[in-house]
This record gives C-alpha cells, sequence and structure tokens, in this order.
C-alpha cells in the first residue's frame, strides 16, 4: 500500500486546520508525520507479504510432505 503525496498533503493540511482551532496562544506547531505513514506503509505491506508467503506454503502439496 503507497500513501500518495496528494493524500499525505491532504492529511497535512487537514491536520493543521483542525488544530488552529484549538489553537489559543498562536504559537503551536505540528509535527511532522510524513515519516510516520511511511513506516506503517511499510510494515504493513511486509505483514502482508509474510501473510501471501504463509497461504502459498500452505497451499502447496509439497510443503505437507517436509
Amino acid at each position: 500500500m503507497n500513501i500518495t503525496t496528494t493524500q499525505k498533503h491532504k492529511f497535512n493540511a487537514f491536520m493543521h486546520g483542525f488544530a488552529s482551532a484549538f489553537n489559543l496562544s498562536g504559537g503551536m506547531s505540528l509535527p511532522d508525520t510524513t515519516a510516520g505513514f511511511e513506516r506503517d506503509a511499510q510494515a504493513l505491506s511486509m505483514d502482508w507479504q509474510r501473510v501471501g508467503q504463509d497461504m502459498q506454503k500452505a497451499m502447496n502439496p509439497c510443503a505437507h510432505a517436509k
């Protein structure tokens, strides 16, 4: 699963707007969440690859003979 740059930009813009409603001091800044999304997407992709490998082994008749 790849998160596009547009999706990242839209999420960051949404979070900035949402947080600005609660910003009473005027000095609040949001952390960059881009790296977190990329790590999560990569981890999720690797998890599904492992699930696919496990399913492939389970459906392979020769795998049961080992």
